[in-house]
């Protein structure tokens, strides 16, 4: 059989081969340790059961808990910190006191970037997809799925990093 010379469409489709599979194989997008273990399960427990919205000391709260706004924590320069909440045109019933209903994203700040877990809730969801930031770039995404009922936290051995 005769040998086949590279290409370069040969050489790029191999390295977006290679990359896709790093990517798809839960490989972090960043440096940063990837979400493990008890600190995963705190994540994934709060996209199922968000925490309530409270601003931290010395923070006001801006914005408005209603269909189609905002609500947010900000410190005396104006800068974001701690909780957010985006509610869809079409959120209703917006519980308290995480302040969430299907399709509101939940999130949080710090120092004005995105830090932390970042999901769109879907109270009765098989799976909540999750953004992992770090200084306002993800670091990681992950697929929580609901706590079995003989469970306590939301780890599960088919539980994907992605």
């Amino acid at each position: 059989m005769a040998a086949m010379k590279p290409t370069l469409a040969g050489s790029i489709l191999a390295c977006a081969i290679a990359w896709s599979l790093s990517a798809c194989s839960g490989a972090a997008v960043s440096d940063d340790p990837p979400v493990i273990g008890k600190k995963r399960g705190v994540v994934c427990t709060q996209a199922f059961s968000p925490d309530a919205f409270r601003c931290p000391a010395e923070m006001r709260q801006r914005g408005k808990a209603e269909a189609g706004r905002e609500l947010w924590c900000e410190d005396e320069r104006g800068a974001r910190q701690g909780p957010y909440r985006r509610f869809p045109p079409s959120a209703s019933d917006i519980a308290e006191p995480g302040m969430v209903a299907d399709g509101v994203v939940v999130g949080g700040y710090e120092n004005d970037l995105q830090n932390g877990a970042w999901f769109t809730y879907q109270g009765r969801a098989d799976v909540i997809n999750v953004a992992f930031y770090v200084s306002g770039k993800v670091s990681q995404r992950l697929a929580c799925r609901p706590p079995l009922p003989e469970q306590k936290t939301n780890r599960r051995p088919d539980d994907e990093i992605l």
